[in-house]
This record gives C-alpha cells, structure tokens and sequence, in this order.
C-alpha cells in the first residue's frame, strides 16, 4: 500500500503544478480580457 502511494505521488505533485499553471494561465487571460474592455470586469473582482 505504501510503495502504491509513493508511486501515484509524483503523478499527483505533476498534475498540481500542471493545474495551478494552468490557473494562473486563465487568471491572466481574464485580466487581459477585462482590461480591454475597459477594466470593468477587474474592477468589480477588486
């Protein structure tokens, strides 16, 4: 059970950073979008 859980971990420390990559990716896609529209959207998020 153990040598399981040590093989899945490095899967599951990939697909966390992969995620969380891809968060920020999208966060920064939306500020950009909201910025051309005159920064209502990122004012209402602040």
């Amino acid at each position: 059970m153990v040598t399981k859980l040590v093989e899945v971990l490095p899967m599951v420390m990939d697909m966390l950073t992969i995620s969380s990559f891809v968060a920020l990716v999208l966060y920064r896609v939306v500020v950009a979008i909201s910025s051309m529209f005159g920064g209502g959207i990122h004012k209402f998020l602040k």
